[in-house]
């Protein structure tokens, strides 16, 4: 008896949830994209590799720059030019937002990245922290005011032997093996990033931490595409156990 009362609640907080997605979509002023199916949108039509084939393709289809998909009624919109990312960057105090990335941020713990985390007190560095962090709060986490005074055109100065050093490592290595540039490229930004954030001298070849890095970017990368977990789309099932 127990178990049917609860999922009855689920299923009416379930299409409650959905109802209100649904009517708050329906406001909005969307860009074209493609058509999609009652209440799931177009779930079947996000790519799940080489994403950007797909929605050249789409923006070509609808003779559009922007366009948008609807996944159970939360609008996704994606931008295929040059000059449409630089007309929203011109109107970014309107669109300076993020979206919710309800597994990387609440259920991974990431809710500390400043470049996932919403617009908000702890973005801009008036917070120290956001939510408390399930494995304990991360030792540096002063948002984006903290970015700016370490990373601004004056500060960079002091980083100039690490990324001389860095350079003259890439010049070797396009110079023994040009044909491998894009593993040099990742190679010199990942040890320009160690170097400077943890002092770490990274090895030319099969590095622990670059190896590290690089698989955690692929994981993350992998996460946060949009249809990747239906808990992007629907938070309210993060409170279902496993």
């Amino acid at each position: 008896m127990t178990k049917s009362y609860v999922a009855d609640l689920l299923a009416l907080l379930l299409v409650g949830f959905i109802v209100n997605k649904v009517i708050r979509y329906r406001r909005l002023s969307l860009p074209p994209g493609p058509p999609g199916y009652p209440i799931i949108g177009n779930i079947f039509d996000i790519p799940r590799k080489r994403e950007w084939v797909t929605y050249r393709d789409m923006s070509q289809k609808y003779d559009s720059d922007v366009i948008h998909l609807d996944l159970f009624g939360k609008p996704l919109i994606v931008v295929n030019s040059l000059k449409a990312a630089t007309e929203l960057d011109r109107r970014s105090s309107n669109y300076s937002d993020r979206p919710s990335f309800t597994m990387l941020c609440e259920l991974v713990g990431m809710n500390w990245n400043i470049g996932l985390v919403p617009y908000g007190d702890f973005w801009r560095g008036e917070l120290l922290y956001a939510n408390p962090h399930p494995f304990g709060d991360p030792p540096e986490a002063a948002g984006r005011k903290s970015f700016r005074q370490e990373l601004s055109s004056r500060a960079l100065v002091k980083y100039q032997p690490a990324i001389a050093s860095a350079t003259q490592k890439l010049l070797l290595l396009l110079l023994d093996k040009p044909h491998d540039f894009l593993k040099h490229l990742r190679f010199t930004a990942g040890t320009t990033i160690l170097s400077i954030a943890y002092g770490i001298e990274v090895q030319p070849e099969n590095d622990p931490f670059i190896d590290t890095a690089e698989r955690a970017l692929h994981a993350v990368a992998a996460a946060i595409n949009s249809g990747s977990y239906v808990v992007d789309q629907l938070p309210v099932l993060k409170h279902i156990p496993d």
